[in-house]
């Protein structure tokens, strides 16, 4: 089927209006940025009125390896000045810097914004020296049952390059990661350390921001790091409960690579290809924290190390809808041999009456959460990718899988578009055992191997066995190769 228009979704056009009428006490406010080969640019990124500034995120464009940003940030005030405290600070410049001489670099910056009044407790200012070519770091512990919602320090990723920031918890401030996974009591304290790069000591200087703890809560979520592999670390944000800020540490040998943000609009932003072109804003849904174990994959030592992310929530002031069960219908066209799934009623509608010839229900699908909806913590975003006609390809392909989404539109130079980042939602299977959460129906997903590739989603293994044996190939999770989990 020919890609129509308005399939492709992004991040919603959000003003500062409609944002300050809904009912999360945080904003991400998300610029993208293009620097030419061998130049500088700089970029102000500032929270909006009513907003005070929280932790920045950069990530890079994955589909341009060859470019490289060099990024150094300062902390600024309302009007733009540097800011003499983090108290005051109104937002960040940025200079970029991309060292590539051949190709541009591109990337993406999300600030966190915290909405003034959304806490009652103090903003503590801490600071202390580096020494040159040492670590060291500051923190604060929040009085009484508050707790940290953020912390705002003056590294620059140049002569002050971050290593850590972690949540601490109790009397005993006992760290994130000795925490077990699952929705707990807010932390009491945060800290971050640095390493100072330069020949000089430097001042590190942060402010932490505490607010009413006796009704917070901490989701912690945790992944298995091995010698020389990447990870990944789901944390969502439960019905009933809004986010508020985040932490991640990697163990003894995990580094963070990258944070991805699930917006409520069905946006998936830092990674480049899911932003939009200016700055958006939303409110998060869930995040995606991906990193790297740094030991070599020969390491003598591979015992299995254990990486850790914390989300700082507060309860809800609105009620929570019941979820939105959408039914994805499936068409086949039989003289192109393909498969197309949709929950898009104008799509459906519009393969019903012959708008777009040749397709005919099939009878099968599957049933699925909604765009927005709310539902079972551990859900995912379900991206949807078409199949670039210029290389060859008509086609649709489906995953709730972030990385499998940025993977299909890396490695095959440009011959997959992204429609969108969330079309629906739905679990995904256990990565190992392919086996879906209680209550969910697996889906089974085949691929015809052609060079117009194609794939189908099917709900039983032997509607999958039926087209493996003629000669598509079944992709998937565990043993049954199971690719999705529907709601029953």
């Amino acid at each position: 089927m020919r890609k129509a228009s308005g399939f492709v979704w992004g991040i919603g056009a959000l003003g500062w209006a409609s944002l300050a009428m809904g009912q999360s006490p945080t904003i991400e406010v998300v610029h993208t940025l293009a620097v030419p080969a061998a130049s500088q640019s700089t970029l102000d990124v500032a929270c909006p009125p009513g907003a005070l500034p929280g932790f920045l995120v950069a990530a890079y464009d994955p589909l341009a390896p060859a470019a490289s940003l060099a990024l150094r940030k300062t902390l600024v005030d309302a009007s733009g000045a540097p800011a003499t405290s983090a108290v005051v600070a109104g937002g960040y410049h940025i200079d970029a810097t991309n060292q590539s001489t051949l190709a541009a670099a591109s990337g993406t910056v999300l600030l966190h914004c915290l909405k003034q009044g959304s806490f009652v407790g103090p903003t503590i200012p801490t600071q202390d020296t580096i020494p040159a070519g040492m670590t060291g770091g500051v923190g604060a512990v929040c009085p009484g049952v508050q707790a940290p919602v953020n912390l705002v320090s003056n590294i620059d990723g140049a002569g002050l390059v971050e290593t850590s920031t972690s949540y601490g918890f109790g009397s005993n401030f006992a760290p994130l990661a000795d925490q077990p996974d699952g929705l707990t009591s807010a932390p009491t304290s945060i800290a971050t350390s640095a390493s100072n790069r330069t020949t000089a000591p430097l001042d590190i200087a942060a402010s932490v921001t505490c607010g009413s703890g006796s009704s917070a809560r901490t989701m912690i979520a945790s992944a298995v790091t091995t010698a020389g592999n990447p990870y990944s670390i789901f944390v969502p944000v439960p019905d009933g409960y809004d986010f508020v800020g985040f932490t991640s540490v990697g163990g003894d040998y995990g580094v963070t690579t990258s944070v991805t943000f699930w917006g409520s609009d069905g946006s998936v932003s830092t990674q480049l290809p899911y932003t939009g072109n200016a700055a958006q804003s939303f409110e998060v849904k869930g995040l995606f924290i991906d990193g790297v174990d740094t030991r070599p994959k020969s390491a003598v030592d591979k015992a299995g190390a254990r990486a850790v992310a914390g989300m700082l929530l507060q309860p809800s002031q609105g009620a929570v809808q019941p979820p939105a069960i959408v039914s994805v219908v499936e068409f086949y066209n039989a003289q192109l041999d393909h498969y197309f799934i949709t929950a898009i009623p104008k799509e459906i509608s519009d393969l019903d009456t012959g708008v777009h010839p040749g397709w005919a229900r099939t009878g099968e699908g599957f049933k699925a959460y909604g765009v927005g909806s709310s539902g079972p913590a551990g859900r995912h975003p379900v991206c949807r990718a078409y199949g670039n006609p210029d290389a060859g390809l008509d086609s649709h392909f489906y995953s709730a899988s972030p990385q499998e989404c940025l993977a299909t539109l890396s490695r095959f130079n440009g011959a997959w578009l992204l429609e969108a980042s969330e079309v629906f939602e739905m679990d995904l299977p256990d990565a190992t055992t392919g086996a879906c959460p209680s209550g969910d129906a697996p889906i089974y997903r085949v691929w015809n191997g052609r060079a117009d590739s194609n794939h189908r989603y099917t709900t039983t293994i032997a509607e999958r066995d039926q087209m493996v044996a003629r000669g598509y190939i079944a992709e998937g999770y565990g043993p049954d190769a199971v690719t999705l989990c529907a709601v029953q």
